[in-house]
């Protein structure tokens, strides 16, 4: 059984947590887009076998970049309504 959290701590916790989905988020989406603009300057110099390989990795890359930045930035904003 689980000692007893007093909600200040449980909030700080869930703050913690949101910067650092936050901020893993960031850089996952900042990764994504390199990928995405590193695969158009393959395209641009003929190297589609390459392109074609990264491009598709690049966009989940920064679909998952997002989704984790967006669901950090909830945890933070809930965290200061209830902390």
């Amino acid at each position: 059984m689980r000692e007893y959290d007093p909600p200040e701590q449980a909030a700080a916790r869930r703050r913690a947590r949101g910067r650092r989905l936050t901020l893993g988020g960031a850089v996952l989406a900042a990764t994504g887009l390199f990928g995405l603009l590193f695969t158009q300057v393959l395209d641009l110099v003929w190297l589609d076998p390459v392109a074609e390989a990264t491009g598709p990795l690049a966009l989940i890359s920064l679909a998952l970049g997002v989704a984790a930045f967006g669901w950090g930035f909830q945890l933070i904003r809930s965290a200061r309504r209830t902390g």
